[in-house]
C-alpha cells in the first residue's frame, strides 16, 4: 500500500496470512464501501455518533459536508477526513517502531535552584513533543530521570489519562514528577532528563468527539512552533528555557 494506515487497513483486512495489495491509483476505490470503524480514531463512541449522522461506511464520511463535521469534531474530523481520502504522510520506519523518544541535559556544575531546574524540564520536554509530533506519534508515560552529585539516578514515571502529543499536557506531567513525586528536598543535580513512551499512532485511540476550543488553540500553536524550528531550528520556545552550561542529549529506544 503507499502509506502507513492504508497498510495496516489492508493487514488488517485477510489475516492470518493473506495479503492484500492497495493500488496507489484506487485508494479511494479501495477505502470508499469499508466501514467507517475501519479508520483509526473510530472507537464505538465514534461509530455510534458517526452512523446517527447518516455516516456508516467511508464513502459516507467523504460525501459529508466538511464544515458541518469540523463543526461537530473538530481536529478529530479534519483528522478522519485525511484517512477517508487515504492520506497519511508519518513516515515509515523499517526496522523497528520507538518504544520512547526522550531528552536528558547533563550539567557542568550541579544546580539547586529549583526555577532554573523546571525551565531546564520544560526546554527538554518542548524537544520530546516536537519530535512526538513529527513522527507522527502519542506518549501515555512520562517519565523523569534525575542525577545526584553522589550518582544516585531516581527515575519516576506518571501515566496520564490519554495518550498525547501536546506540548503543554507533557510539560505540566514532567513538572508534577519534579516538583511533586521526585523528593529532592532542595537538593542540587547533576542531570535531568525526561521520556515519553507507551507510545502509539497519533490518532489511533479514542479521541473526543466535541471540539474542546483550549486544546485546539495549543495544538495549532504547537504546530507553528513547530514549523518555525523546522525551518529555521532551536528559535520559538514555549516559555523561557534555560541553558546553564548544559551538555544535551537526545534518545530513541
Amino acid at each position: 500500500a503507499p502509506n502507513k494506515f492504508l497498510a495496516k487497513l489492508a493487514s488488517d483486512l485477510d489475516k492470518p496470512d493473506g495479503l492484500v495489495v492497495v493500488p496507489a491509483d484506487d485508494v479511494a476505490g479501495f477505502l470508499a464501501p469499508l466501514p467507517v470503524g475501519r479508520l483509526w480514531g473510530v472507537g464505538k463512541v465514534a461509530d455510534e455518533a458517526l452512523a446517527g449522522l447518516g455516516i456508516r461506511t467511508i464513502a459516507d464520511l467523504r460525501a459529508y459536508r466538511r464544515e458541518a463535521l469540523l463543526a461537530r469534531f473538530g481536529d478529530h474530523g479534519r483528522h478522519l477526513l485525511e484517512l477517508a481520502w487515504g492520506r497519511d504522510d508519518r513516515p515509515v520506519v523499517p526496522d523497528h517502531e520507538a518504544k520512547s523518544i526522550g531528552n536528558e541535559t547533563t550539567f557542568s556544575r550541579d544546580i539547586a535552584d529549583g526555577a532554573i531546574l523546571q525551565a531546564v524540564l520544560d526546554d527538554l520536554v518542548d524537544s520530546v513533543a516536537g519530535r512526538l509530533r513529527r513522527q507522527g506519534l502519542v506518549a501515555r508515560t512520562v517519565t523523569l530521570k534525575a542525577r545526584y552529585p553522589d550518582f544516585a539516578t531516581p527515575t519516576r514515571s506518571l501515566s496520564l489519562p490519554e495518550a498525547t502529543d501536546a506540548t503543554l499536557v507533557l510539560r505540566e506531567a514532567a513538572r508534577t514528577l519534579l516538583n511533586d513525586r521526585l523528593g529532592r528536598g532542595g537538593r542540587p543535580l547533576r542531570l535531568v532528563g525526561v521520556t515519553a513512551s507507551n507510545l502509539a499512532p497519533a490518532g489511533g485511540g479514542q479521541a473526543s468527539l466535541f471540539a474542546d476550543p483550549d486544546r485546539e488553540r495549543q495544538r495549532t500553536l504547537d504546530g507553528v512552533v513547530d514549523r518555525v524550528q523546522d525551518r529555521f531550528g532551536q528559535v520559538l520556545r514555549r516559555g523561557v528555557g534555560a541553558r546553564q552550561g548544559r551538555k544535551p542529549a537526545d534518545d530513541q529506544d
